[in-house]
């Protein structure tokens, strides 16, 4: 992972045309430390077999202004750029999976015309939920008859 700061903030900017990720973060933060082997491994898991992501951090005590500009609020932020642009960001812990996720997925159609993913819905069965009232009316009513 590479600082980005005040100075190299411009270069990186112009350089950049792929994939590329900030991870906003504090040196006093807890789930910001636990972020960097998850961070690492997500770098590791993409830079092999020739392609490569660049991942770099924004230290929000220091260059406050970069976080700024990308209207960081908490730590840690992790922000997905494509080139100029911003793409996703997540807040707070992630979990590598949901990191490698956006990452595979970046091409997707719903993904790239909606901004977010396409969330699948549950085809929930409703037959047990169904039984257990019909099961409660019953008793309700033979309880009320009985007494």
């Amino acid at each position: 992972m590479k600082e980005l700061n005040s100075t190299n903030f411009k270069e990186v900017g112009e350089t950049e045309k792929e994939l590329f990720i900030i991870q906003f973060y504090s040196d006093t933060c807890g789930p910001c430390k636990a972020m960097t082997p998850v961070m690492q491994k997500l770098e590791e898991n993409n830079n092999t077999n020739g392609s490569s992501l660049n991942i770099y951090k924004v230290n929000t005590g220091v260059d406050f202004e970069i976080a700024g500009q990308f209207d960081v609020r908490s730590v840690p932020t992790i922000v997905f750029c494509d080139g100029p642009d911003e793409i996703y960001r997540f807040v707070g812990s992630t979990p590598l999976v949901d990191l490698q996720h956006v990452i595979d997925n970046r091409f997707d159609d719903y993904f790239m015309e909606h901004g977010e993913f396409r969330v699948e819905k549950s085809n929930t069965d409703y037959k047990w939920l169904v039984i257990s009232i019909l099961v409660i009316v019953i008793i309700y009513v033979l309880f009320y008859f009985l007494s």
